[in-house]
């Protein structure tokens, strides 16, 4: 049996594929570092950072070596050096920013990173903001252990916000979202970062609880503190609060930017009093947990049953350790770890994914060489975006005659396609998004698409088998019915395919290859080879000709009150419109007496119900006299009666708007009606003799425009 077959040989990026082993070293509190290559963390190895919060780790896709590490303010490379343009970054000034700094991959060059650095806010005094900012850091300068492009360093964003901020990986904008939130208010800023760079004009979400210090009974700056952190898959974000009771969720869409559909949680833990400690937070590797602290312990809600109560009312103390706890972070073994200040070692959640008891804490988990205080290193976003797919559409049976698209949900520029098909001639490239290639001979083909986005270029490939015998073909000779006087037909003439053939026509139901006799319509035809294949046609039969219709005059001049007989020809029965001023609207010729300008329009018909239309225009000439606006009237009756009231004189006003004003520009008077006079009063009261100001706007209806201002007199 014929059919289209293919087979992937590959899907190519430019991009390359990598380990994804860049969270594969953290640095943070007082010279700590963690290595996690081997079967078991390593915590017995030192960094430079000596920072309370503030700090961000990045490792080699590929290998997992360190390649540098930041606390917001240095950047330190492998060798724990300071690399040479790395000094002065504006991060918190204090080192302790909650979520501050982060690091963002390049979408599109494995080679460069962003440092995003926030202020912190509990020294400030005055309060110093340097913002949310970011700097680029090139791997490949410094003999490959990289340095800050000082170019693009301390880059502004924006300012007055908190202390929290997440990094969304996102598949739809092949890159990725920094979400900060500000202060005193509802208002999240989420600024986009992909191939072109990030974007300085962040999407806003007005959504969710308001973070107002106003709001603390401890520390006004309190609720501005603390985490917020994304799940894996992106989708959605959650936001404890410090110094209440509260966690707000919230449907994250990485396709926009937007945050949407908030879920406020009132959770009770074991927080002795003022304030209500609310800090480091995490989600579950599968999104089905989530944990807090509260400086004191660790807690788990379960998000299985996700409405407020449900939530609310799953909350498990998970452990109390001997020192605070502070922040939590999922490593690249899938545990979660929790940083306990003030000490030389780590938590572990080993199980995070389990409900309550079961999720397998365990205390003093890492050892570490310093001392861990209370950041730890938010985890980098994968790098590695899919590749855009080619796909492919064809009848079962259309071998050679294939149609492809490209799957993306970046918006695409330009598309360069080769369909590995030289003996196609030119046909063998196209440049259109979604092109149609007919092969010219059986056989395997690699297609292959070079597309063109804003800011980078990705090339794919597909690997497809075509199998002959080729595609059923249908040539037509169609006959269309005349005016319903005679019946149509349709003949046709079938190649290709693996003979014989059957038919099937619809809605007669013949099954010969020509079916003769038809009225007008639409036919439908599906023939079927030997193979059982099919094609299907739609034809369509029409009345192949109209009426020519006539009608005379086809512009006539008369004027206003005389008429004209019109004549049509060519037809049966006639209908006219306009018909008010017809004598008749069904006969050849009646007489028409139109009062203006009209176009009469005939539909004649005749027995076979063809039908044509035409038209007739009478112009109606009208002579209009000129127009006159007395400037000078006496309402009271003491001179002759003509002065006794004040009218817009004029043979053909089709419109007007006439309009009388006092010195004070007050209206005392305005009409719009040719046929009324004015009687010099205002409010029911005659007006005082004087000098008035009028204007008139006037349209006739010969199209003339009269527009006219200047004093009216009243005189008594």
């Amino acid at each position: 049996m014929n059919s289209l077959s293919f087979i992937v040989i590959i899907i190519f990026s430019a991009f390359g594929c990598y380990a994804q082993l860049q969270n594969n070293n953290w640095t943070f509190g007082y010279y700590c570092k963690v290595d996690f290559s081997g079967a078991q963390p390593n915590g017995m190895t030192t960094s430079a950072s000596y920072s309370n919060e503030q700090c961000a780790t990045v490792s080699d896709e590929a290998s997992g070596q360190l390649l540098f590490y930041t606390d917001g303010q240095k950047v330190w490379n492998a060798n724990n050096q300071t690399m040479p343009n790395g000094l002065n970054l504006f991060g918190g000034a204090f080192l302790s920013c909650t979520q501050g700094p982060v690091i963002v991959p390049f979408a599109d060059d494995p080679t460069k990173y962003y440092i995003f650095t926030m202020d912190d806010l509990e020294y400030d005094v005055p309060q110093l903001d340097n913002g949310l900012r970011y700097t680029v850091v090139d791997m490949t300068a410094n003999n490959g252990l990289g340095d800050v492009d000082p170019l693009q360093k301390n880059i502004f964003l924006t300012d007055f916000l908190t202390e929290k901020m997440t990094v969304v990986r996102s598949e739809a904008i092949r890159g990725y979202w920094v979400i900060v939130h500000k202060r005193e208010s509802n208002q999240f800023l989420a600024y986009k970062v992909d191939a072109c760079g990030v974007d300085p004009i962040p999407v806003s979400s007005n959504v969710g609880t308001e973070l107002l210090g106003a709001n603390s009974n401890f520390d006004p700056r309190m609720p501005f503190y603390g985490s917020m952190k994304a799940n894996k898959v992106g989708d959605r974000i959650a936001m404890p609060i410090d110094d209440s009771r509260l966690i707000d969720f919230y449907s994250f869409d990485g396709a926009t930017g937007v945050l949407s559909s908030p879920l406020t949680i009132e959770v009770t833990d074991n927080t002795p009093g003022s304030p209500i400690r609310k800090y480091g937070c995490s989600f579950s590797p599968d999104g089905s947990k989530f944990y807090y602290t509260n400086n004191i312990s660790v807690f788990q809600l379960d998000l299985t049953n996700y409405d407020s109560l449900s939530i609310a009312n799953s909350n498990t103390l998970v452990a109390t350790p001997s020192n605070p706890t502070f922040q939590i972070e999922e490593a690249i073994d899938g545990k979660l770890y929790v940083a306990i200040g003030g000490s030389n070692v780590l938590d572990a959640i080993n199980l995070p994914n389990n409900l309550g008891a079961t999720c397998g804490y365990t205390s003093n988990a890492v050892s570490l060489s310093g001392m861990c205080l209370l950041g730890l290193p938010a985890q980098v976003q994968e790098r590695n975006f899919s590749s855009p797919t080619i796909s492919y559409h064809a009848d079962s049976c259309l071998q050679n005659n294939v149609s492809f698209s490209i799957a993306s949900t970046v918006p695409i520029n330009q598309i360069s396609w080769d369909f590995g098909d030289p003996n196609s001639g030119s046909n063998n490239t196209a440049d259109s998004v979604n092109p149609i290639h007919q092969f010219s001979f059986g056989g395997t083909f690699t297609i292959t698409a070079i597309i063109e986005f804003d800011c980078f270029t990705d090339t794919v490939e597909l690997s497809l088998t075509i199998t002959e015998p080729f595609q059923i073909s249908i040539d037509e000779t169609i006959t269309n019915v005349f005016c319903g006087s005679s019946l149509g037909s349709i003949s046709t003439n079938v190649s290709g395919g693996t003979g014989p053939y059957t038919y099937s026509w619809t809605p007669n139901g013949e099954s010969t290859s020509s079916v003769v006799d038809l009225t007008a319509g639409v036919y439908d035809l599906t023939v079927t080879d030997n193979a059982g294949c099919s094609v299907s046609e739609s034809y369509t039969l029409t009345n192949s000709t109209v009426l020519t219709v006539s009608a005379m005059p086809i512009t006539v001049t008369i004027e206003p009150g005389d008429s004209v007989q019109l004549q049509a020809s060519g037809a049966s029965n006639y209908s006219w419109s306009n018909t008010g001023s017809l004598s008749c609207s069904d006969c050849a010729a009646p007489i028409a007496a139109p009062t203006s300008t009209t176009t009469y329009t005939v539909t004649g018909t005749d027995d076979y119900g063809c039908f044509g239309t035409a038209d007739v225009t009478i112009i109606v000439e009208i002579a209009c006299d000129e127009l006159f606006v007395p400037t000078v009237f006496s309402p009271n009756g003491g001179g002759p009666e003509a002065n006794n009231q004040l009218c817009v004189f004029g043979n053909c006003i089709a419109e007007m708007r006439y309009q009388v004003y006092n010195r004070w520009g007050e209206a005392v008077y305005s009409n719009t009606d040719p046929a009324k006079c004015w009687d010099g009063t205002f409010k029911g009261e005659p007006l005082q003799t004087g000098i008035y100001m009028y204007s008139l706007y006037a349209k006739l209806l010969d199209g003339t425009i009269v527009e006219q201002s200047g004093n009216l007199t009243i005189l008594k």
